[in-house]
């Protein structure tokens, strides 16, 4: 069982489109209220004041200050919900797609592996095996096998 819910990312980790949430103990930092996480999607833009949304990210990493916090959620169970499959049993995901089938299953004995396939669960084809460690990491994975749009 993962022991925390969430970890920190590395600076190669982020994409446009990924999901992060940040933390700033500095008043009005970024749009963010004093103390509280606010999750964002890396956009790779500009941010407000003089650091740029990516210089922001890589002081937070580098950082031993509270000051200003990154961090990303491990996937789980409604991260895979979310985008399209429903629980079967266990720690076994279906698309509910009878045409067109897909199946995530989560590994029992590692951390963050996941096996996708297509087809029944009697007759699939492996798609994918391997470490997905979040949400976001996922929605890249199930658009490139199109399994997503």
């Amino acid at each position: 069982m993962m022991e925390n819910k969430y970890y920190t990312p590395s600076l190669e980790e982020f994409h446009v489109g990924f999901e992060y949430s940040y933390k700033s103990n500095l008043w009005g930092y970024l749009d963010c209220t004093k103390g509280y996480w606010a999750l964002v999607e890396f956009s790779a833009g500009s941010s407000e004041g003089d650091l740029s949304e990516i210089q922001m990210i890589q002081n937070a990493i580098d950082s031993e200050s509270d000051d200003i916090e990154v961090r990303v959620k491990h996937l789980d169970h409604e991260d895979i919900e979310s985008l399209g499959f429903k629980l079967v049993s266990s720690d076994w995901y279906h698309n509910n797609n009878d045409e067109n089938p897909f199946q995530i299953l989560k590994s029992y004995n590692k951390e963050n592996e996941y096996h996708i396939s297509s087809g029944t669960h009697e007759h699939n084809k492996t798609l994918f095996n391997g470490v997905i460690k979040n949400k976001s990491e996922l929605k890249r994975l199930l658009k490139q096998l199109k399994i997503i749009d």
